[in-house]
């Protein structure tokens, strides 16, 4: 009966090595992927600011230019935003 005993306690201890096994390697895929997905929302964020500068440049020149052409409107001539006398 030891034997018999004896003989389950240790394929009990192979089948919990191998779900400790399997659950390590799934761990390892998690973070694996945890980090993939933080490079690819870092690299989203990236882009998010760059494009924040290029709305920001432009509204800044838009602004400038309807300055220049308020003070066209009064003063009656042409500034360097193109086509702005009309």
């Amino acid at each position: 009966m030891a034997q018999v005993r004896q003989g389950i306690d240790e394929k009990k201890g192979q089948l919990d090595a191998k779900h400790a096994e399997s659950r390590a390697e799934d761990a390892e895929v998690d973070a694996l992927f945890a980090i993939d997905y933080a490079y690819a929302t870092v690299e989203d964020a990236e882009y998010a600011v760059l494009d924040a500068l290029q709305h920001r440049d432009r509204s800044s020149a838009n602004v400038r230019c309807q300055r220049a052409r308020r003070i066209v409107a009064v003063v009656g001539t042409t500034s360097g935003c193109g086509q702005i006398a009309s």
